[in-house]
């Protein structure tokens, strides 16, 4: 270890850095190798090998020289250039024990590329010998890889079988289907037939289920297909539902009608396939099996939501009369039911939105008088308190919305909104000092909800609100206590060893693993969180937070270090979002807060609609805006590289809001629900911002434009330097 003197003082320098709250926790590199260092993070490991190859040893301070053999051993083994990868790699294990897991596991790799199969028996002998670590598992896989193609099936089965026994191992799909096939190369056909039937039962919404299915009909010569039962199939359909794998839900729950028609739980399994037809927007079938169901299961618990989602669809269909029917039965049925509730709530939105007031207050008051604390009923009095309020009724909107917050307190998520929705009635009927006090129960205890800081902006107007701007309060939360000094674990020590590597992904599974593992405090997880975010995964880093510090991030108010902020709310590639920022003639905080919101930073990120990489770009939106900015793009995944996402987003944001004669909210609702849906809405007159967003017909697009405006707030008091702060109550 006297050749890796470089560790120990790099350690140290990046425990003080972490300890500090510095911008860049991430370590230095070894001396002489910054430039290969850089090349390794930026994944360009063909130049780092060719950086590495070219650095005489003997110019290098001898501490550095361990560490470039070991990143040219990996460099060669990323390019497939696996001749001398081995030597070196396995070097690198005896020169940095404290990783020698990982390179045994990456010299076996590299053995296994060149077929040199005893070398990577030994490689993975010497990890397995070592104690037990994260690799551990994955090198189990690895073993049966290895014996599979050296022509040894049965220890390739033996190492399958022990790696399938791990929780690392229980959900690859992919290790299941090999055990199969090798099941069925040693003759062992009907295990074979079993395997296969488990992929297919298991893993109804991914590719080798129907591959499996493929593989036990060639077999059937040697042995049956095995009948799946009424079990397997329910628990099948159970598991599309889960992965959202909607054909298969209805494809599961049909074969289990036919072969099981009185199974128990049949109810429970037509309901899946009910839920499935409405996802597939086949409303028609979705009704029917939801009426049948209703007469088929009369005396079914799930009796009031097969009467409710049949309603919903039926309302869908612009079936009123039916929908109406359907939500009455269920009011005179079941009063107290939450289905109920969902259904009356359903009613009187629709009637709201189709412009019949008179005839939504009938529906949302009986919801109140049936259930006056139900799951709908704060979002009731909400909306009833709306109503008053868009027919200038400021004294009754403003007993629904103190409704809202006297009845159910902290635990409705409107009580933020309907706080400042009373203080703009108070300000409407001429009680001043009421608005003023409306507005500080709103701002103290969630500063970061965009109704609150909403509420900080109407402050600022009133002569009796603070003299000071609303941003100072974040400055006194962003100025407290540094970050503790993590504790040192050999976990923290071999993640800023890979991180000074520029191996950030390595050294983001040692953090991962270590906060899954090790039992820390809320305080000692914090300078880790921060480490994770900035090696880049932005997102574990964000589900850390929310898991323990949720009610900091949305209050404000904790006294907590400006590093715990720059892992909230991060900004990766911020040259790069600036640049296009400054093309576009946008607020890159504005960027920042939209793509938090779209993406939480994934360039790789892919929703179900089709949406793409970083601001969720849609294939035909992205080539709309690809012509328009005259950039070649072949293919969607094409979208996936920041750069492309940036100039395409960007664009396709500018563009909305010029549209929009820069009225940024609708432009989010845009963005987010399509633009000639925001030219409807917009048609009802001009509104200030706070306004406009409440009568944005849809929940889903007025949380998003409320959490990216709230998101914007942040990233300028956060990263903005003197930046003006724009009133979130006034137009735009």
């Amino acid at each position: 270890m006297a050749r890796c003197r470089w560790i120990a003082p790099l350690l140290g320098v990046a425990a003080l850095l972490l300890a500090r709250g510095a911008i860049a926790a991430v370590p230095p590199p070894p001396p002489g190798l910054g430039p290969a260092v850089a090349a390794v993070r930026d994944e360009r490991f063909a130049d780092a090998a060719d950086i590495l190859a070219a650095l005489d040893p003997a110019t290098l301070p001898e501490a550095s020289r361990p560490a470039r053999d070991l990143l040219l051993g990996y460099c060669l083994s990323e390019t497939g250039e696996d001749g001398g990868a081995y030597p070196l790699l396995e070097g690198a294990a005896a020169a940095f024990p404290a990783v020698a897991a990982t390179f045994h596991y990456r010299a076996a790799v590299a053995a296994l590329d060149e077929r040199r199969f005893d070398w990577a028996r030994a490689s993975l002998d010497r990890l397995f010998a070592l104690p037990e670590s994260r690799l551990t598992v994955p090198a189990l896989r690895l073993k049966a890889r290895v014996e599979k193609e050296a022509g040894d099936r049965q220890a390739a089965l033996a190492a399958l079988d022990r790696y399938l026994a791990f929780d690392g191992g229980q959900d690859d799909v992919g290790a299941l289907f090999d055990k199969a096939g090798l099941q069925a190369e040693v003759g062992a056909y009907r295990q074979a037939q079993a395997t296969y039937q488990q992929v297919w039962i298991d893993y109804p919404s991914d590719d080798l289920a129907a591959a499996a299915v493929r593989a036990q009909r060639s077999l059937e010569r040697h042995a049956p297909i095995p009948c799946a039962g009424a079990e397997d199939l329910y628990a099948r359909a159970q598991r599309a539902a889960r992965a959202y794998h909607h054909e298969e839900v209805i494809r599961s729950v049909h074969l289990l009608a036919r072969r099981a028609p009185n199974f128990a739980q049949m109810d429970q399994a037509e309901l899946l396939c009910g839920r499935a037809e409405d996802h597939l927007h086949r409303l028609d079938r979705a009704a029917a099996t939801f009426e049948r169901a209703a007469i088929r299961f009369p005396q079914s618990p799930l009796v009031a939501e097969y009467l409710y989602r049949e309603a919903q669809a039926r309302l869908r269909l612009r079936e009123v009369d039916r929908a109406t029917r359907l939500a009455s039965a269920l009011a005179h049925r079941f009063p107290h039911d939450p289905n109920t509730g969902l259904a009356l709530y359903m009613l009187g939105k629709h009637h709201h939105l189709r412009g019949e007031p008179e005839v939504a207050r009938q529906w949302l008051g009986r919801l109140v008088q049936l259930q006056p604390k139900g799951g709908q009923t704060d979002v009731a009095c909400w909306r009833l308190g709306w109503i008053a309020y868009q027919a200038g009724e400021w004294e009754e909107a403003r007993r629904w919305f103190t409704t809202v917050v006297e009845r159910f307190g902290h635990t409705s998520s409107l009580r933020v909104e309907a706080l400042y929705w009373a203080g703009r009635c108070a300000e409407r009927v001429g009680e001043r000092a009421a608005a003023v006090e409306l507005y500080r129960r709103t701002v103290a205890p969630n500063r970061w909800d965009y109704f609150a800081q909403a509420a900080m902006a109407r402050l600022a107007t009133l002569e009796s609100g603070p003299a000071s701007p609303p941003d100072v309060a974040f400055r006194l939360v962003t100025t407290a206590t540094p970050l503790a000094e993590p504790r040192p674990t050999p976990a923290l020590s071999r993640a800023l060893l890979f991180a000074s590597l520029g191996l950030d992904a390595i050294a983001r599974n040692e953090i991962t693993d270590l906060l899954r593992h090790v039992p820390l405090e809320p305080p000692e997880r914090l300078p880790y969180i921060v480490l994770l975010s900035e090696l880049g995964d932005h997102q574990a880093a964000l589900a850390e937070l929310h898991r323990y510090y949720g009610s900091a991030l949305i209050r404000g108010e904790q006294d907590l270090p400006p590093a715990f902020w720059r892992a909230a709310y991060p900004l990766p590639r911020r040259r790069l979002l600036e640049a296009e920022a400054r093309q576009y003639h946008l607020d890159p905080y504005l960027l920042a807060a939209l793509i938090t919101q779209e993406s939480g930073h994934n360039p790789k990120a892919y929703s179900p609609a089709g949406a793409h990489g970083l601001m969720q770009l849609l294939w035909s939106t992205a080539q709309r805006m690809a012509r328009e900015v005259n950039l070649p793009l072949q293919r969607p995944k094409e979208l996936f590289d920041p750069a492309v996402n940036l100039r395409l987003g960007s664009r396709y944001l500018a563009d909305l809001l010029e549209r929009f004669d820069g009225d940024t909210a609708a432009a989010l609702a845009a963005y987010n629900a399509g633009e000639h849906r925001v030219e409807e809405w917009r048609l009802q007159g001009p509104r200030e911002t706070p306004e406009f967003i409440a009568t944005v017909p849809f929940s889903e697009t007025q949380r998003y434009v409320e959490r990216v405006l709230s998101h914007h707030r942040a990233y300028q008091a956060i990263y903005g330097e003197g930046a003006a702060t724009p009133d979130p109550g006034g137009p735009g």
